[in-house]
């Protein structure tokens, strides 16, 4: 696909970089091949300078949340010489669209931001936008290097590396769809500011939710990250990382109810163990895809099902009036059993004949979200 659009933007020609046909990547990954290091390199350069100027003619290198960027730009002695005036630098903008640019790439792939744009209906630069305010939120910058820390650790198997660094990539791509999808009004620097203290107290208050079997369940997960030579530190934040893509999700049922983030994350964690919305969930990330648009309609069954569970927990939260979380789920569910006995059934179809395709898994979400409208 990336291929394909730097040819219609006129900035690609596959013959003359030596790059393959449509008909020789099919080949090749009926092969089971893809492309070579010498052509990914080709494309990553291609990849930045097609976004760049799509960057650099969007508000993105004005907004006060990329200020950091051309600020850590200059050497640190000029600017407490000069003050302010790095800002009046006559080429601050290409500075801060360069640097968000290969950001960008260096970071979540040179397909990613194209993906995004294809899946979604999205301009590039507010592809790069919630990129940027999910790396920010997130603290991504800190969570890389203390993987990339794994790296010089011959000790730890280079597949378990991958798959520590591949949780961070996982987490930041799945916040910058949130953000791609809920946040689009305003400048990046006021969502950062609203929401990244939440994010960071959500990432400690986790440990404190959930039932007891949903708590040993994560503590197995550390310790076998930790048994194959993960640092216990990491491992556990990386046993907890996959629910902190739900992050957003929880702290806008907090700021819509007005309880506190403790109990939202509850109610919404609660609910994914009784409606069986975490073996959904695990059942999409099982799902084979072979066409892009089987990758998009898959995406958008995750995307309605994290919905779903973002409306549940505000429901059981303006239902509860108050009540300890605990209570409160097990009231709203009571009174809807026939809802809840319906998702069983669902549920217990799903199981018998397998969730291995996208309509199986629309059809289960749809479900799922009819029972409780």
């Amino acid at each position: 696909m990336l291929m394909h659009e730097l040819e219609l933007e006129g900035l690609l020609h596959r013959e003359l970089e030596a790059l393959p046909s449509g008909d020789r990547l099919a080949e090749r990954r009926r092969q089971g091949r893809g492309l070579t290091r010498p052509e990914l390199a080709v494309l990553m350069a291609y990849a930045k300078r097609s976004l760049y100027p799509k960057v650099l003619a969007s508000g993105i290198p004005d907004d006060p949340a990329l200020d950091s960027v051309l600020r850590g730009y200059f050497p640190r002695r000029i600017v407490e010489a000069t003050g302010e005036l790095y800002r009046e630098h006559r080429l601050r903008r290409e500075i801060v669209a360069t640097f968000v640019t290969n950001d960008v790439v260096n970071s979540l792939g040179i397909a990613w931001a194209w993906q995004m744009m294809a899946e979604t209906g999205a301009e590039a630069a507010e592809v790069v936008r919630a990129y940027w305010i999910a790396r920010e939120v997130t603290g991504a910058v800190a969570r890389w290097e203390e993987v990339e820390a794994l790296f010089e650790d011959p000790a730890v198997d280079t597949d378990v590396q991958m798959e520590v660094m591949g949780g961070v990539d996982g987490l930041v791509e799945g916040v910058s769809r949130w953000y791609l999808q809920h946040a689009n009004d305003g400048d990046a620097a006021s969502v950062i500011a609203r929401d990244r203290a939440s994010f960071s107290e959500l990432s400690q208050t986790l440990r404190g939710v959930g039932s007891d079997a949903w708590r040993a369940d994560h503590a197995l997960r550390r310790e076998s990250l930790a048994a194959r030579g993960v640092p216990l530190p990491l491992a556990d934040a990386a046993a907890w990382r996959p629910e902190l893509t739900y992050a957003p999700d929880v702290i806008a049922a907090a700021r819509a109810t007005g309880c506190s983030l403790a109990e939202a994350a509850h109610a919404f964690f609660a609910l994914g163990e009784k409606l069986h919305l975490d073996w959904l969930e695990d059942q999409l990330s099982g799902i084979a895809t072979e066409t892009r648009w089987q990758r998009w309609a898959l995406a958008a069954v995750r995307d309605e099902l994290h919905a779903t569970r973002r409306d549940l927990t505000e429901q059981v939260i303006v239902a509860g009036r108050g009540a300890p979380m605990d209570e409160a789920v097990e009231r709203f569910l009571a009174e809807r059993a026939a809802a809840v006995a319906r998702v069983e059934r669902l549920v217990a179809s799903l199981r018998a004949d397998g969730m291995a395709d996208t309509a199986a898994a629309m059809v289960g979400v749809r479900q799922m979200r009819s029972a409780f409208a």
